[in-house]
């Protein structure tokens, strides 16, 4: 009975040791979380968060030995050594820089700033021959007026309202009227004026794409 519980306890303290061991040689990690480093935290620790949902699959880890931060899924299950103090968050990790409008035809919607926005609708314009009236880049609105129409010699009057339905996410919808200048009495719209100013958001997207 003696020699079992000798065997018993022995077991058990080289299961103790080993989670001691264990313990003692977590690696500790540092996260990029809502742009800021945090941690450090251990794999157990990481895993858990995982787990949670507070770290998905791109959140950026670093750990000493390494020279860049990389994805944490990368991480998770393979062996890394202790951690000392990281290198600096990398900068494309805190704000990447969006350098021109992308149109996305799946989503009907562009990614860009909303000055690249107005822009994209200046360049769209010009490039029909259209002229430009007024650019107003605080409420994302850019109005034109297009040559002659079959509705109105005077031409079309059009207005692009330019809307950033999530962060660096927009989409545009567009309105225009026949003019009446010059004496004219009466124009006819068939959908003409509004067309002009689908023809104007068919322009951006074709830039954009």
């Amino acid at each position: 009975m003696r020699l079992v519980r000798c065997r018993s306890i022995s077991s058990y303290l080289k299961t103790a040791l080993r989670y001691i061991n264990h313990i003692m040689s977590a690696p500790l990690v540092y996260l990029i979380v809502n742009e800021q480093q945090v941690g450090p935290y251990a794999i157990d620790q990481l895993k858990s968060m995982w787990s949670s949902g507070s770290i998905t699959a791109d959140t950026l880890y670093w750990h000493e030995g390494m020279d860049n931060w990389e994805v944490v899924h990368l991480l998770l299950g393979s062996a890394v050594q202790s951690a000392s103090q990281p290198p600096p968050i990398p900068a494309a990790a805190v704000q990447p820089k969006i350098l021109q409008a992308k149109y996305d035809a799946n989503s009907d919607s562009f990614m860009a700033t909303m000055p690249l926005m107005i822009k994209l609708a200046m360049k769209a314009i010009q490039g029909l021959g259209w002229k430009l009236d007024n650019v107003n880049e605080g409420i994302g609105l850019v109005t034109f007026d297009t040559g002659m129409s079959w509705g109105s010699w005077s031409g079309v009057s059009c207005s692009l309202n330019i809307e950033e339905v999530a962060e660096n996410f927009f989409r545009i919808t567009g309105a225009g009227k026949q003019n009446l200048r010059g004496g004219q009495i009466a124009a006819f719209d068939m959908g003409e004026a509004k067309g002009r100013a689908q023809k104007a958001i068919n322009k951006m997207k074709e830039l954009a794409s």
